[in-house]
């Protein structure tokens, strides 16, 4: 059932923009209002606020799925799985975001190309050829590690509990609770503005550790295989702050592209380069052949699983 989940999202995220039209989440603001008195309760642990606040709907899901997931022989439960997975993928469709950006950058219209690089970044960038090229490319790493690849291992190992925590936690990072955050009588805060979205990251970051590294491992197999092995080896032992530098440089090696190459410095290079002018589709490339080989490991240990 999780295999079977995993590629039918995985082609509806690569072939439709359906998924991103079904993601709404803008039920979450609702849904900690709904809490604030739980909140006031314990507004002194952030981390407490925010089990509770990611618990919630696990528990509410589980309850749905323990009525209805065995309906039809599981056939129900595979269809909640599913939609569940689908929901918890993005929230928003790297491939679509990635083909505006392309689209952008073929008509030639660098004001848009920009804008949209800046947002597959979510960061400011420098409004140059080379150094917009370099920073799509990393954050594409980035981007499809927290889009797609995390999700899906905590999907595979966990089934939809696994996904849903590790995007509610996600998106909890990025949640100001300041306009939920006052008590009706002494105007004592419930949690300090920031605090849930920052032990949110630190969840996150918890929890990032070993897809990260997984990734790692894909992208050596897939991709520069000498030049990635110091890199997925060397990070083994690495803490939680790294894990956006192990995939980026993980990346850029499996790509040939040096690690500590100065992208001011490869500016006017780069921009005379066909190489460095396709390394976006190139990034995108390596991306969507490490998922593959991520899909053919889980179906060999499912397999595994069967036959033993």
């Amino acid at each position: 059932m999780i295999f079977i989940s995993i590629v039918i999202s995985l082609i509806l995220e690569k072939t439709t923009d359906v998924n991103q039209a079904l993601r709404r989440f803008n039920w979450l603001d609702r849904y900690l209002q709904s809490l604030q008195p739980v909140f006031t309760k314990f507004y002194s642990n952030a981390y407490f606020v925010l089990a509770i606040a990611v618990l919630v709907p696990v528990l509410v899901l589980a309850l749905i799925y323990a009525i209805v997931g065995h309906w039809f022989f599981g056939l129900t439960g595979l269809v909640l799985s599913l939609f569940v997975l689908v929901y918890c993928l993005g929230p928003r469709s790297l491939v679509t975001e990635f083909k505006a950006y392309l689209a952008a950058k073929d008509k030639g219209d660098k004001d848009a190309a920009h804008h949209l690089g800046e947002q597959l970044a979510e960061e400011v960038v420098p409004n140059n050829g080379a150094a917009l090229t370099r920073a799509v490319t990393r954050a594409l790493f980035i981007q499809a590690h927290d889009r797609l690849f995390a999700v899906v291992f905590w999907f595979s190992i966990f089934g939809i509990w696994g996904a849903v925590i590790y995007r509610m936690v996600a998106l909890l990072r990025n949640c100001d609770m300041a306009h939920i955050s006052k008590k009706d009588d002494d105007e004592i805060p419930v949690v300090d503005n920031g605090r849930v979205a920052v032990a949110a990251q630190k969840i996150k970051t918890i929890l990032d550790w070993v897809p990260v590294r997984v990734v790692s491992l894909m992208f050596m197999l897939v991709g520069n295989f000498i030049a990635v092995l110091p890199i997925s080896l060397g990070h083994l032992k690495s803490g939680v702050n790294a894990n956006e530098q192990v995939i980026t440089d993980s990346g850029m090696a499996a790509l040939g592209i040096s690690t500590d190459e100065d992208t001011s410095d490869t500016a006017s290079e780069a921009s005379a380069s066909d190489d460095v002018q396709d390394e976006n589709q190139q990034a995108m490339s390596l991306i969507e052949r490490a998922m593959v080989a991520w899909v053919v490991i889980i179906a060999l240990i499912t397999i595994g699983k069967v036959i033993f």
